[in-house]
């Protein structure tokens, strides 16, 4: 269920992230959009760890956020 959470998080943020820069890649060859398509894997995937790591922490001490509200 918390993984469905973050995933969707991630996905929110990518589908923003494309929305800002309507196409970026259009200049680009296909080597660089494939590039810039990993670094952004790359960043989400790092998100996704911090923030499951975070939740961790919280939960380890003992309420989480949703308890809280």
């Amino acid at each position: 269920k918390e993984n469905l959470k973050i995933r969707s998080k991630a996905q929110a943020k990518m589908l923003e992230m494309r929305s800002l820069k309507p196409d970026p890649q259009a200049h680009l060859s296909t080597s660089q959009s494939l590039l810039f398509v990993q670094k952004i894997f790359a960043d989400v995937s790092k998100e996704i760890e911090a923030t499951a790591n975070t939740e961790k922490k919280v939960e380890k001490a003992g309420y989480g956020y949703s308890k809280r509200m």
